[in-house]
């Protein structure tokens, strides 16, 4: 199901969706390539023997289907498959006399709106290729910026004897080096100014690339749905089993499976990262009470003497009572070498120490108890 926005849509402009619904759509774009790259290098970790070369070309293989998503949906819906989510399309901008006879030919003029296949190519050259490429100068630019802090990039220019390759490659870092960022500025400036400009009517352009490649955007209407309508098309049982239904379907489902999956995975790092899940976490399962050592309330008699009646009873510091005159004589018997321990509980018993005049031990800790 597309995404619907909580305005009232009687209110809404068709040819005009809001900016935040654009800036939306385009959100969702970003996040798909950091949440699919987590995804597969953790579990390239756990089982490296099958993803860890998944991994190494992750940039490459997430550009070719990508590439095949994106041009199917712009193919079909002259949309990405996330503005798609997002009940957008892009239009090819007409002049205002062939949206006037909009009501007497609404067929006619929402063909006419359709990119064309300039336009479809373009927009898939901006929308997979320049992002892959900004992501590799985005990793090459972070290794020069920490390399060249505390130096200047003209000290490691190649001689002029040196390779071509060398040559080449200090030629690029250079120019990445010096332009990249201005290169940024400049095209996040733009961008803002465009948005202005859209938010207050005097563009029809979110981007420069929009200005570039002349579109806008608007919203699917029921055209683009009777257009692209799978039971519209298949007329035959047989056609469902072409490899091309079956690789439209298949393309198709992204539109739907990969907003969902980026939805539980946002969720998921909203669990980790939350105050509630670590309280969870904290609590962990209930565990029963550590044991003590300590006998049994119902066993009677001294664990020393064995007899089921003590006499004179004491208790250590432990817990476990003795008779007294059995755990008196059996401490202060003791080695000196040994620290003294609770022969039911094997624990040593911290309150005992060594006297040096006497030689012997200095029972602490043992009271005597009042039955």
């Amino acid at each position: 199901m597309d995404y619907y926005s909580s305005l009232n849509a009687a209110t809404l402009d068709p040819d005009i969706p809001t900016v935040f619904e654009i800036l939306s759509a385009k959100q969702l774009q970003d996040l798909i390539y950091p949440s699919i790259r987590h995804i597969i290098v953790h579990y390239a970790e756990c089982n490296p023997a099958y993803l860890l070369r998944i991994a190494n070309r992750f940039d490459e293989i997430y550009l070719v289907a990508m590439g095949l998503v994106e041009h199917y949906h712009l193919k079909h819906w002259n949309a990405t498959f996330t503005e798609k989510f997002y009940g957008l399309k892009r239009t090819n901008i007409l002049g205002y006399s062939a949206l006037n006879s909009r009501k007497a030919t609404p067929n006619i003029v929402e063909k006419e709106r359709r990119l064309t296949a300039k336009q479809r190519w373009l927009c898939l050259f901006f929308v997979v290729v320049v992002p892959y490429l900004r992501e590799k100068c985005e990793a090459r630019y972070d290794i020069l910026k920490g390399k060249y802090s505390f130096k200047s990039i003209e000290e490691d220019r190649p001689a002029d004897d040196a390779p071509l390759r060398a040559k080449i490659r200090y030629h690029y870092d250079y120019l990445l080096h010096k332009w990249y960022p201005r290169y940024c500025m400049v095209e996040s400036t733009s961008t803002i100014l465009f948005l202005l400009g859209y938010l207050f009517h005097r563009t029809k352009a979110t981007s420069l690339v929009d200005y570039l490649v002349n579109f806008q955007y608007s919203r699917l209407s029921s055209f683009d749905h009777q257009l692209n309508s799978l039971d519209a098309e298949v007329k035959d049982w047989r056609e469902y089993l072409t490899t091309q239904y079956l690789s439209g379907l298949v393309l198709s489902t992204f539109s739907y499976a990969l907003p969902s999956a980026l939805f539980f995975v946002k969720f998921f790092e909203w669990w980790n990262s939350s105050n509630f899940a670590s309280k969870l976490n904290q609590l962990g399962p209930k565990l029963d009470p550590p044991s003590t050592g300590i006998p049994p309330l119902g066993l009677k008699g001294c664990p020393i003497c064995k007899r089921a009646e003590i006499e004179n009873p004491a208790v250590l510091e432990t817990g476990v009572i003795y008779c007294y005159k059995c755990i008196f004589n059996h401490l202060q018997s003791g080695d000196r070498s040994k620290k003294p321990v609770c022969p039911a509980t094997n624990k040593r018993l911290l309150l005992t120490t060594w006297n040096d005049e006497q030689e012997n031990w200095l029972i602490g800790g043992l009271r005597r108890l009042m039955i």
